[in-house]
């Protein structure tokens, strides 16, 4: 809704799966009108029970004139049997104005495949959207994903400009939204520990067409080192490198004698330093909209 307001257009819409309404009568009603949609109970009700549940209606209330859902297997009644894992046909290429990831590519084996597909399916100027796994969600599907895999893919090597990575945690109560920062913009990683399931929503654009992964993406930390074409130096110098030297000659006797308990944490302390738990301010911008 936040897009649509910004001027994105939804007039041809590929889908990745049929996805799911998950969203209530009250809710929708309240984004309707939030978004300035008119729309009566009857209309709210004739939305959410269109298509047995799919989004299809909901997305033509968007402004779609066409909605193409793509999937492995009929079981669902995809209007489009393609296998993700694979290539998509050339006719499908530059045919939609947006492209939605509801759940999809963590699902997909063949990654590079699958996100280069969705990259295709757009025209230049149409939007790519994602809802995908980012934290503890080990075992949902294939993959987890972080940020910076978005922005390395759906980069301007590639025709594309990032709009925004979004993650949330998975909570009861008010939502606490955060915009993840490009790593080759802060200069280091960024890094999540958390407890609570955390989702990422993608939201990039095709800005031109230029051929895909004519250089595969690489991780930007490692990029800037390789370009500087010397190693990091993890011994700074300072009082922890010193202690660290004098561990490492000593480190058969703790090895030895310490509870093993103790050790861990010692070591875990000397190498990474103590991990910080929860969302960096330098790393995850706090959002009190998710207006572009």
């Amino acid at each position: 809704m936040f897009a649509r307001d910004d001027g994105v257009g939804f007039d041809r819409v590929a889908t990745l799966g049929r996805l799911n309404l998950f969203v209530d009568h009250r809710s929708l009603g309240a984004i309707f009108r939030k978004h300035g949609l008119p729309a009566t109970d009857e209309d709210i009700r004739t939305v959410r029970g269109a298509a047995d549940g799919y989004a299809e209606s909901f997305l033509q209330r968007l402004g779609a004139r066409e909605c193409v859902s793509i999937d492995a297997s009929s079981y669902e009644r995809a209007s489009l049997v393609h296998d993700m894992n694979r290539p998509i046909p050339d006719e499908l290429k530059g045919r939609f104005s947006v492209v939605i990831d509801g759940g999809t590519l963590e699902h997909v084996f063949n990654f590079p495949v699958a996100i280069q597909n969705c990259m295709d399916l757009l025209r230049v100027g149409g939007h790519f959207f994602a809802h995908t796994m980012a934290n503890n969600f080990m075992g949902h599907g294939f993959y987890q994903f972080s940020p910076e895999l978005f922005y390395r893919v759906l980069s301007p090597e590639n025709g594309f400009r990032m709009h925004r990575a979004v993650v949330f945690e998975s909570r009861i109560g008010k939502p606490r939204w955060y915009e993840a920062a490009d790593p080759a913009q802060l200069g280091e990683r960024v890094e999540l520990i958390n407890g609570r399931q955390t989702y990422l929503l993608i939201h990039a654009e095709r800005i031109a067409d230029v051929p895909l992964f004519a250089a595969p993406p690489q991780q930007a930390d490692y990029s800037k080192l390789w370009k500087q074409g010397m190693p990091p130096k993890f011994d700074s110098g300072g009082p922890r490198s010193r202690f660290h030297r004098w561990a490492r000659r000593h480190n058969d006797f703790f090895l030895r004698y310490s509870p093993g308990f103790l050790y861990d944490l010692a070591l875990s302390a000397l190498v990474r330093g103590f991990p910080r738990r929860g969302f960096r301010r330098r790393q995850f911008i706090p959002m009190t909209t998710l207006r572009g």
